[in-house]
């Protein structure tokens, strides 16, 4: 019996025997589990004291303990520890958890369950909490000391293993190796061995006997599993070829090459073999030119045998340098053939924009874990929400039993939790994925005095990451998410400064945009029908303690645009119902992108969303509105584009908006369909190949699939596209479409590509078999693999799509035509169409800018000549646009070599190349050509852009310093006249913004350009 009476659980079943895993494989684990300032990559408990850091000897001396330490762990747990599984509060059972040899997997004895059942793989597991850490602990384990309770939570549906060791020793132990091994597990170097483990798997899962080899009826049904369709004839077949010991089954090394004889993919092949110099193996230089002609990356030799390092497989090749083609598959599978751009896996956007100029990752009532009437409220889910990048979740509170604060669904059946809890889990999880600021959105609807309660929780627990200074009311513009980093903002009403005791406010209640009795919705307005009159809002007191944690994010009752333009503060927010922020981004859209240039916006589902379902968040991003709170407990189509959305930057939980949504000087309309001023247009080809390892729909017995793809672009109205491929019958294996789609996006930077794979059903609704959303502005070229995910945004184990993706900005789809022809850029310069200038009959206006025509026209010659001639030199040396410099020189001093040697001088800082033979083939014609030309419009890059970027940006400041006058117009947008002159002024200056920008930047790649010539070309002023 437990101490509190409870039973104790034990079963007779002898241990099974053990095995530890080899000093090599400990080795590997723990390398580069520690950081190389020495600093350990596993959390250590806040009372730890941290590695010394002070030098270089001290650091690796420390490094070398941790290691040694985390080996020791390893070694001990292999071994087994005495635990409890703690099922209720009066059922606990005794187990011995170990790390299976392997180190794949938490396993236990003694059990009933089947070996497969009674483990954790580690790659699942998805948190290791110490203490009781969960809600069920909390109620469940009251008896046993905090010190020695875990939890690990794992699986797709965050399944809770609740233990509690018999030291804290052990405990500790525990939570250190494993959330060192989950972090080696989702290594790149463990991902290249994934296939390998989830074969392993499938073969144990199709064992049935458990004798260790599968037999012809195992094999059979684990093929019609996999959505291998083959004939029973072909299985018996190839069933015989592959038991190589003639022993009637075939164990798991003889079932994993019919696996890979039957996965090789020709499509692999065909690229492999194209690039690869002998038949067999690529070398580092074949691969270098994978990436620059197909990949459109530069990588450097050093950095492609890195690539072989990670990815070959076969050992005696990797020591030659080279990569087979099984490696080849697995680099196209690793992160440097994703789909997804890596350089976006970073934070790259500038962090120090006003907060108002973010995209907000939001939860909406974050508590509910299922519908809003009687779904249960949870602690878990605010830290899911948390831990899958939401920097704004909700409070919803209420007064609760004993003086304490509850949050829950007023007036539902939905479950109550206590606010210190949700409190105490902020604390812990707000910063576990971002250390962005975290907004707290309080609707509050208690007393004064569990107001106090609330206030005093939030003082305690957050201590200093609560952010309390006092706001600076001379500011124009909100601070940054750099000013905020680390710190915890609250959103909620606020009593004004000067008053000292609880006030009145208007009491936040999203309940109160529900139509009522008499009335009907008509977007953002509500019509009265009858007699009927809609009741102001209830007054609450609210107490001046909890007034007090509000700064810089005060919620206020939004009256009207103009009102918030003529007296609006950028700390005031106000929060917008599902219809009318639908209908505000509809008919008002340059209003509400004005709005939220400075001040926050928040916008939420409609009441009547009882299922929790949620609203399509694009056309509130189109209006520029930052908090766009969706159900994060509901898996949609409309959660897979907002993860989509917060997949960049690093996934860090903001997005820098666009920079026509938060231009000072500009208006911008959603319903644009040809142009955006300030937008540069791209064009998307995208060649769907083929798909690979396509599970049936939530993986249940069945027919095999007829899988087809959908793909979805959502943007602006005009850039919305949708299309799909045809479907390939009985084939979720390895299906191949080879279909090709091609798409124009106006607004790139505000759209997200949804790749979505279904499974046809003639007799009902097709069903959803995985998808992938990503920004379209982080698409990679080339040739890619999509890596499909559940609904719940976990990976679909093995699923991936290959495709080929080519982007290119619109200018380069009529460059390409002219590259390579005779007198191309003299043709380009006749086509060439020149930015006009529009009046707006305003002097102090038009005399600067209208004024500056001439530049206009020569910093689009500067930026255009140079464009094409850069581009026209790499492709007549053979490479795309974003091949380097470097690769063409050496290219066409190749062609000098063997074809025609070259003279090259310089004269007035002018490079220009000779032929010094007479017969000069047409291929280094165009080179020598496209050298020359390039050369000119790089001098006259040098030579012009600064008089041109000091004129176009003394026009604009000038205009600016006038801003006044049309600054009206901009508040004004209902006006015709108003609106017309606010388009013209956004046009003209943004016009003049992207050309001193372009200029400037052009500038300095002109100079590296020049630079790399003169130290490859090895040429001086004097002629060579």
């Amino acid at each position: 019996m437990a101490e509190n009476g409870s039973t104790v659980a034990e079963d007779t079943q002898t241990a099974p025997q053990q095995n530890t895993p080899s000093e090599e494989m400990i080795a590997e684990a723990t390398n580069g589990t520690t950081t190389g300032n020495g600093e350990s990559n596993v959390k250590q408990d806040e009372n730890q004291p941290e590695a010394a850091t002070s030098d270089q000897k001290n650091g690796g001396k420390a490094e070398e303990e941790q290691i040694e330490n985390l080996s020791a762990m390893i070694r001990q747990l292999s071994a087994g520890t005495d635990a409890v599984k703690i099922k209720s509060k009066s059922k606990r059972l005794s187990r011995v958890y170990r790390l299976t040899p392997d180190l794949q997997y938490v396993a236990w004895f003694p059990s009933r369950k089947s070996e497969i059942r009674r483990r954790i793989s580690i790659e699942s597991i998805r948190e290791v909490r110490k203490g009781r850490g969960t809600q069920f602990l909390q109620s469940a384990a009251t008896d046993i000391p905090e010190t020695l309770c875990m939890t690990i939570i794992h699986g797709t549906k965050y399944a809770q293993l609740n233990l509690a060791m018999k030291t804290q020793q052990d405990r500790d132990a525990w939570a250190t190796a494993l959330t060192s091994l989950v972090k080696i597990s989702h290594s790149e170097e463990m991902k290249s061995e994934a296939r390998d483990r989830w074969l392993k798997q499938m073969f144990e899962q199709a064992d049935v006997n458990h004798d260790g080899t599968l037999s012809m009826k195992e094999i059979q049904k684990l093929l019609k599993r996999l959505n291998i369709n083959f004939s029973n004839r072909e299985i018996k077949k190839r069933f015989k070829e592959a038991d190589t010991d003639k022993s009637g089954g075939l164990d798991l090394k003889e079932f994993s090459a019919l696996f890979k004889e039957l996965a090789t993919r020709p499509e692999i092949v065909s690229l492999f073999t194209k690039y690869a110099s002998s038949r067999d193996f690529m070398t580092v230089e074949d691969l270098r030119n994978f990436m620059i002609g197909e990949q459109h990356a530069a990588p450097s030799v050093q950095m492609c045998e890195g690539f072989i390092e990670t990815y070959e497989p076969i050992e005696e090749v990797k020591s030659r340098k080279q990569m087979s083609v099984d490696g080849f598959s697995l680099f196209l599978l690793g992160s440097e053939g994703n789909v997804f751009l890596n350089s976006c896996s970073h934070i790259t956007q500038d962090m120090d924009q006003p907060l108002s100029h973010y995209f907000i990752n939001s939860s909406h009532n974050t508590y509910l874990m299922e519908d809003q009437l009687r779904g249960p409220s949870s602690i878990e889910a605010y830290i899911r929400a948390m831990r899958k990048g939401c920097r704004c979740v909700e409070l919803d509170c209420w007064d609760g039993d004993n003086g304490e604060p509850v949050i829950y669904h007023g007036h539902t059946l939905t479950s109550k939790i206590l606010f210190k809890d949700v409190i105490e889990a902020i604390k812990e999880h707000a910063f576990a994925t971002s250390e962005y600021p975290m907004i707290l959105s309080i609707e509050n609807h208690c007393s004064v005095k569990q107001q106090d309660v609330m206030a005093k929780y939030m003082t305690d627990i957050l201590g200093d990451l609560l952010y309390k200074d006092t706001r600076d009311e001379s500011r124009s513009m909100l601070p940054s998410p750099n000013d905020f980093k680390r710190k915890i903002l609250v959103k909620g009403k606020k009593l004004p400064s000067e008053q000292e005791d609880d006030g009145d406010v208007s009491e936040d209640d999203e309940a109160a945009d529900l139509p009522k009795e008499g009335e009907q919705t008509d977007g953002a307005e509500k019509k009265k029908t009858g007699s009927i009159k809609r009741s102001e809002k209830k007054k609450i007191k609210l107490s001046k303690t909890l007034s007090q944690c509000i700064n810089y994010v005060q919620s206020v009752h939004f009256k009207s645009f103009e009102k918030s333009f003529e007296s609006g503060k950028c700390w005031q927010m106000s929060s917008f119902g599902e219809s009318k922020a639908n209908s505000y981004s509809k008919d008002k859209c340059m209003h509400f992108v004005q709005y939220n240039k400075r001040q926050l916006s928040r916008t939420y589902p409609a009441g009547t969303r009882v299922d929790s379902s949620n609203y399509n968040p694009m056309p509130m991003w189109c209006a520029g509105c930052q908090i766009v709170a969706l159900n994060f407990q509901t898996d949609c189509d409309e959660m897979d584009v907002n993860r989509g959305m917060f997949l960049q930057n690093g996934g860090c939980g903001y997005v820098l908006k666009p920079y026509v949504l938060r231009d000072g000087y500009g208006i911008f309309d959603a319903k644009a369909k040809e142009e955006i001023p300030g937008v540069i247009p791209k064009h998307y080809t995208i060649r769907i190949i083929s798909g690979q390892s396509l599970p049936k729909p939530g993986n249940v017995e069945g027919e095999i699939i007829d899988p087809y793809v959908k793909l979805e672009v959502h943007g602006i109205p005009a850039d919305n596209y949708i299309c799909r491929t045809r479907t390939i019958q009985d084939n979720g294996f390895n299906p191949v479409w080879n279909q090709t789609f091609d798409f124009r996006c106006l607004f790139p930077n505000l759209a997200v590509l949804r790749f979505k794979v279904m499974d046809e059903d003639k007799l009902s609704a097709d069903d959803f078999i995985g998808q992938f959303s990503l920004p379209v502005s982080c698409l990679a070229p080339g040739y890619r693999h999509v890596h499909l995910l559940l609904p719940s945004g976990e990976k679909l184990e093995q699923a991936t799509l290959f495709i080929h993706v080519t982007v290119e900005q619109e200018d380069n789809v009529i460059y390409k035509k002219f590259c390579g022809i005779d007198n191309g850029l003299d043709k380009i310069r006749h086509l060439r169409k020149y930015p006009t200038l529009a009046p707006l009959n305003i002097l102090v206006i038009d005399a600067p800018m209208l004024g500056r025509s001439g530049d206009i026209r020569l910093a689009c010659d500067l930026k255009e000549d140079y464009d094409f001639t850069l581009l026209q030199f790499k492709i007549a040396c053979g490479y795309n646009a974003v091949a380097g410099i470097q690769e063409c020189l050496i290219t066409m001093l190749l062609y000098s070599k063997v074809q025609c040697e070259i003279e090259i001088s310089k004269k007035g800082g002018v490079l220009i190349i000779k032929p010094n033979c007479q017969d000069v083939s047409t291929v280094m014609r165009n080179v020598i050509t496209a050298f020359n030309e390039l050369n000119d419009a790089i001098a006259g890059t040098l030579k012009r852009t600064d008089e041109c970027v000091a004129n176009l940006t003394q026009a604009m400041e000038t205009c600016k310093s006038e801003f006044k006058v049309v600054e009206d117009s901009m508040k004004n947008l209902d006006d015709k006249k108003s609106l017309q002159v606010a388009l013209d002024f956004t046009r003209n200056m943004r016009t003049f913004d992207m050309y001193v920008r372009g200029l400037t930047q052009q500038k300095e790649d002109a100079s590296r350009v020049l630079k790399k010539m003169e130290e490859m070309l090895q040429v001086e002023e004097a002629t060579m």
